[in-house]
């Protein structure tokens, strides 16, 4: 596995004075996941006259960035009440450089385990009964029985998850409704089962746009899996209409998975 040696590691802050106070945060936003979404974004160089990545550049646009978007330049706090906010202190963000031998080609062309990540992210769990209740964690949950997902065609899994979220705005509102009556800091934020599936969609956010001055990434996804069963549903950079999907397996169900996902593919004659 390629190293990757850090370069710099600095705090950047606004270019200008930004306002100061405090941003009130939703039941929504304490109901997740507490921390960053660490995200990856690959490009290739298109022969610019100013070089590939010139980190310069990219440090005085983030410094920027920081006075429109100046709540990135703060800290979580507290209110009177115990309550998580985020205090406009514009501390700044923490920019850092690093060099690495990994290619983008490896990336593209293989599903590649990654052993020392699930030594760090993924707990050892006990094999599950041979026929458990396979869960689909999503704005809705749905269950399916293992079984009943091997035996038909991946089709039928995934209408089922269609008539879990077809359901428009009613059950967001449920939620949040919901969430006025509990306390959202103390959720549970515990890792699933290894026969569940968490879906997050990212569907429609202008990831993949992100240009620096070489054009849209060849590939943007998550750089962290917490738990295997993860899987972010987003679109494809490049690509109209196409979706990417970025999946955390055991590394021994990546065979497995590689061989039905060849043969499903197959049979819908893609």
């Amino acid at each position: 596995m390629a190293t990757v040696d850090v370069l710099t590691s600095e705090v950047v802050v606004p270019a200008e004075e930004t306002p100061a106070g405090a941003v009130w945060l939703s039941n929504l936003d304490l109901a997740a996941r507490r921390g960053y979404t660490p995200t990856v974004y690959f490009y290739r160089p298109n022969g610019g006259e100013d070089g590939f990545f010139a980190a310069d550049a990219v440090r005085d646009s983030l410094a920027r960035a920081l006075v429109a978007f100046y709540p990135l330049a703060g800290r979580l706090g507290l209110d009177g009440d115990g309550r998580v906010q985020v205090d406009c202190t514009g501390e700044g963000a923490v920019f850092v450089t690093a060099r690495s031998g990994y290619a983008l080609d490896d990336l593209m062309s293989e599903f590649v385990p990654c052993g020392e990540m699930r030594d760090l992210f993924v707990p050892p769990a006990p094999a599950p009964a041979p026929n458990p209740p396979c869960v689909l964690l999503m704005a809705q949950v749905t269950y399916l029985r293992c079984g009943g997902v091997l035996s038909n065609p991946v089709g039928h899994a995934a209408r089922r998850a269609r008539a879990a979220t077809s359901q428009g705005d009613d059950y967001a509102r449920s939620l949040v409704d919901y969430l006025e009556g509990v306390d959202a800091m103390n959720l549970p934020r515990s890792g699933i089962s290894r026969a569940h599936l968490r879906a997050i969609s990212w569907l429609g956010m202008s990831l993949s746009d992100a240009d620096f001055g070489w054009g849209s990434p060849e590939f943007m996804g998550p750089a962290l899996m917490y738990y295997s069963g993860f899987v972010y549903v987003m679109n494809a950079p490049g690509k109209d209409g196409a979706v990417a999907l970025a999946l955390s397996l055991e590394p021994e169900s990546m065979p497995e998975f590689r061989k039905v996902f060849a043969d499903e593919v197959a049979r819908l004659d893609l």
